[in-house]
């Protein structure tokens, strides 16, 4: 859409004066108008990723590695303070327990998405093998959805979130580079 209505405005311009005369620089102002709407589509696409860098935008890849990162630390210094707690605190030490394998439990989790290329070798045999099995659990979990509708065992509104649930993981599985 960039530059349409310039040119659309270039190439309303008369070809010729109502005197009969060719209309001057008519060539030179469709000419100038590609021009600039070249320069105005090719000098950012150009320019842009050295002035992300400049400014200190990241894209969405080194976002994520640093929203590990701090997710980590966080839960690394909860663990931390948990301990501390258990040793002058007045409060349950079953709570105190529980709130500390919630917290492992995520920084587990958050350790094997943080590296997720060691991982990446021990899955890289089965990935065919992954995908099939999570797109045959999928058709299962919608057959068995659309069963529980037909019978009225469920409320639409639960069928359509679910549903919308299972439309969202299969497009994430259909985006998933194998």
């Amino acid at each position: 859409m960039r530059g349409i209505v310039s040119l659309a405005a270039a190439l309303s311009v008369p070809l010729s004066l109502p005197s009969g005369a060719d209309f001057p620089f008519r060539h030179l102002l469709i000419f100038l108008t590609y021009v600039v709407i070249l320069a105005t589509l090719v000098i950012p696409a150009i320019t842009l990723p050295w002035l992300m860098r400049q400014l200190g935008i990241k894209d969405g890849g080194e976002t994520r590695h640093d929203e590990t990162v701090a997710r980590l630390a966080l839960s690394r210094a909860v663990l931390k303070e948990l301990n501390t707690l258990k040793k002058s605190s007045a409060l349950s030490e079953e709570l105190l327990e529980n709130t500390e394998l919630l917290f492992s439990k995520r920084v587990r989790a958050l350790e094997d998405n943080h590296r997720p290329r060691a991982a990446a070798a021990l899955v890289a045999n089965h990935e065919c093998d992954i995908k099939q099995l999570t797109q045959k659990v999928l058709e299962t979990e919608r057959n068995e959805l659309e069963r529980l509708r037909e019978q009225a065992t469920i409320h639409d509104e639960v069928f359509f979130q679910l549903a919308r649930e299972l439309d969202l993981e299969e497009t994430r599985l259909r985006s998933q580079r194998i």
